[in-house]
């Protein structure tokens, strides 16, 4: 198992996207990923007069370390934030070089991983911070400090000083893509971007290519922690509310919901979220089919309206009932308007 902790970054190694998926956990059997939200690198330790222990992350992640089972290596992502917020904002301030304050960022990560060392036997890994784009990355609470060469810069200079330390003490290892992520004017390559920070899937694989550069250049006995055939099981009940798309037609004849999950599937369970109708009682008919011009009616309900007329409602499918399209008709005469929906069908997916 690899225990992948730190900051939103960590979330793509588990091959999600941290913005938009609601289930964050994991796609991949042997990978655990712990988010732990916006960590500073800066917390993991505490430094007294040359006296190092670990601070208030530090201490989270040797929890999260001691009280995982299985687990054959640790993955730490932090920095990432630090960069952005303070690499350049204390070079101006204090009138250093960016490399002097990139490596005051640095030194103290380096410092954890000595701590870490000390109390686990698996390797170490450090996922080097990313780029962040031009005017992107914007947060009232962590804000970006420089233009965006400025802060690729010492981005740049982070993950090249890690890898540095890693091969002199040689007690962790850097996953650095830095290279494949911004252009020779270190413009960042938004062809890898989920959004305006995290990386995508296709970040993903650089990612992955890159860790296992290292693992077998290391002669590390590690197993393949993205083994595709690893995220498959026996079918179970999965929310595929993502992958479909529907469409609300409401006019003086026609009072319907299509939607199209986008392949044959084995639907087990469809909610209307805040369904709303101007009436006590509302005539709702189910039907399904493979394609739009063949669709069955599946089941009819008598919908009782609650006291402020919106309800959640829920339709269960019949035993291994199949199809693409489904379509939802309310009664023409009568107003309706919902806020979203949720479907669950059989999964052979794990997650």
């Amino acid at each position: 198992m690899l225990l992948v902790i730190g900051d939103s970054h960590s979330v793509i190694w588990g091959g999600r996207l941290v913005l938009t998926d609601r289930d964050q956990r994991s796609l991949f059997p042997n990978i655990a990923i712990h988010y732990l939200g916006a960590p500073l690198a800066y917390n993991l330790i505490v430094d007294t007069d040359g006296v190092v222990a670990p601070g208030k992350w530090g201490v989270e992640v040797l929890k999260r370390v001691k009280e995982a089972g299985g687990a054959t290596a640790v993955c730490l992502c932090f920095g990432e934030i630090d960069v952005r917020m303070r690499a350049v904002k204390t070079a101006l301030e204090s009138g250093i070089s960016l490399t002097e304050s990139v490596q005051g960022i640095a030194d103290r990560l380096v410092a954890f991983c000595d701590l870490l060392r000390r109390e686990c036997a698996h390797p170490i890994f450090v996922a080097a911070p990313i780029p962040s784009p031009h005017g992107k990355a914007w947060d009232s609470y962590f804000p970006s400090y420089g233009s965006e060469k400025e802060r690729n810069e010492a981005t740049r200079l982070f993950a090249q000083y890690m890898s540095a330390k890693s091969r002199e003490l040689k007690s962790f290892h850097v996953i650095s893509i830095f290279d494949r992520l911004v252009d020779c004017t270190l413009k960042t390559r938004s062809e890898f971007y989920a959004d305006d920070i995290h990386l995508n899937t296709l970040g993903l694989d650089l990612v992955v290519g890159e860790f296992r550069r290292i693992v077998d250049e290391s002669r590390l006995s590690l197993p393949d922690y993205w083994d595709p055939g690893g995220i498959f099981d026996k079918p179970v009940g999965r929310d595929v509310s993502k992958e479909i798309t529907f469409k609300l037609d409401t006019t003086d004849q026609t009072n319907t919901v299509m939607i199209d999950i986008g392949y044959g599937a084995f639907p087990l369970t469809l909610k209307l979220l805040d369904l709303k109708f101007d009436a006590p009682r509302l005539r709702v008919s189910l039907s399904g089919g493979l394609s739009t011009k063949r669709m069955a009616v599946i089941r009819e309900y008598e919908v009782v309206a609650s006291p402020d007329r919106r309800l959640d409602f829920a339709v269960e499918f019949p035993a291994n009932y199949s199809c693409r399209f489904l379509q939802v008709a309310f009664e023409a005469s009568i107003k309706v308007s919902l806020d979203d929906i949720r479907l669950e069908a059989k999964s052979l997916l794990r997650q």
